[in-house]
C-alpha cells in the first residue's frame, strides 16, 4: 500500500475542504440526512429534515430532483394530496415518469385516484417541460451521448485501450466546449440538470492528471451554485483510485458488484467519516442503512461536527 499516494491525493483535493457552511452544503447535508430517517422508517421526520433542506435554495433554483423528493416523502409520510401535486412538478419539469412506475415506495400510491390524475395529465407536464427547454443544448449532449454508447455497446470488444482512450478525450474536448459556450446545466436556465455529462467526467477522469482537475473544477464550480453535490466529487476520486490506480478508496462511495451487501476495501479506517464529512456526506453508520451494506468489522463511528446539520438538532 502506497501511502505517499494517497497523501498526494488528499493534498491535491485539500481546497475542497469545508471552511464555512454554505447554503449548497447544508441542502445537500439535510437531503442526506432526510434519506437517512427514510431508510430507518422515520417518513415524518425524513418529510421535515428535506423540507428544511429546500430552505437552502430559492424555490426558482429547485429542479426535477427536488420535486421528486418531496413528492415521495410526503407521498411515504400519507401526504397523497401534497405528494401528487409534486411529483406532478417533477414530471413537467422532465422527470421520467417510468421511474415513478419502477419504484416499490409508490405502489399504493399507484392504485390511487391521484396516480391516475397523473397518468391524464402527462401530455400537459411534457409541453411545459418541453416550453422551457435549452433544445439545443440538450440535443448536443444527446447526440454526444448516443454516439459515445454506440461505439462501446457494438465495438468495445475490438477497440484498443489507445483508441477507447482517444475516444474519450475526443468526448472530453466537445463537453468542455457546451460548458464553456452554455455553462453548467441548470433547471432554471436549460430546463434540465447536469447529470447527463456524468458519464463523460467518469471517463475522462481516468487518463491525465490534467483532464482530472479540470473535471473537479468544474464540478466545483457547478457545487457552489448547488448544481451537483460534492459527493460526485468524492465518488469520482473513489472511482479513479479503484480503476485507474488499481487502490482502495478513501469515501466508500465506489463499491464493486462483487462486494454487493459490503463496502469494498477502504483506505484508513479511523479516518475515513472525517474524510466523508468535507463531502457532506453523513457518518458511514448511518449511510449504511440507506445502502443496505454490512460495516466493516474495524469500522468505529465518528461525532459529526459542530453544526453540521446547520442548526437541525
Amino acid at each position: 500500500m502506497n501511502k505517499g499516494l494517497y497523501v498526494l491525493i488528499l493534498l491535491l483535493f485539500s481546497s475542497l475542504e469545508i471552511k464555512a457552511q454554505t447554503n449548497c452544503d447544508c441542502y445537500e447535508r439535510l437531503e442526506n440526512l432526510s434519506d437517512y430517517y427514510s431508510s430507518i422508517g422515520d417518513y415524518e421526520k425524513s418529510l421535515e429534515v428535506f423540507e428544511q433542506a429546500l430552505q437552502y435554495k430559492e424555490e426558482l433554483d429547485w429542479h426535477n430532483w427536488d420535486y421528486r423528493q418531496l413528492g415521495v416523502k410526503n407521498i411515504q409520510a400519507g401526504n397523497y394530496d401534497r405528494g401528487e401535486k409534486a411529483l406532478a412538478k417533477a414530471l413537467s419539469m422532465g422527470y421520467d415518469l417510468d421511474y415513478l412506475k419502477g419504484n416499490a415506495v409508490l405502489e399504493k400510491f399507484r392504485e390511487s385516484e391521484y396516480w391516475k390524475r397523473i397518468l391524464n395529465n402527462m401530455d400537459n407536464y411534457r409541453k411545459k417541460y418541453q416550453s422551457n427547454l435549452n433544445l439545443e443544448y440538450r440535443l448536443r449532449i444527446e447526440y454526444l451521448s448516443g454516439v459515445d454508447q454506440s461505439i462501446r455497446r457494438n465495438l468495445g470488444k475490438i477497440l484498443s485501450d489507445s483508441i477507447v482512450m482517444e475516444i474519450d478525450s475526443m468526448n472530453w474536448l466537445a463537453v468542455k466546449k457546451m460548458v464553456a459556450e452554455y455553462g453548467y446545466p441548470s433547471q432554471k436556465q436549460d430546463g434540465f440538470m447536469g447529470w447527463k455529462l456524468s458519464v463523460f467526467f467518469l471517463h475522462a477522469s481516468m487518463y491525465s492528471e490534467e483532464m482530472n482537475k479540470e473535471i473537479i473544477e468544474i464540478l466545483t464550480g457547478a457545487q457552489e451554485e448547488c448544481l451537483c453535490r460534492k459527493r460526485a466529487i468524492a465518488q469520482l476520486i473513489d472511482r479513479r483510485l479503484d480503476w485507474k490506480e488499481g487502490k482502495p478508496q478513501l469515501y466508500g462511495l465506489w463499491n464493486k458488484w462483487e462486494d454487493k451487501g459490503k463496502y469494498s476495501e477502504i483506505w484508513e479506517m479511523g479516518a475515513l467519516d472525517s474524510r466523508r464529512f468535507e463531502y457532506n456526506l453523513l457518518n458511514l453508520e448511518a449511510q449504511s442503512k440507506i445502502d443496505k451494506r454490512a460495516l466493516p468489522v474495524n469500522y468505529k463511528a465518528s461525532e459529526y461536527p459542530e453544526d453540521y446539520f446547520c442548526g437541525w438538532k
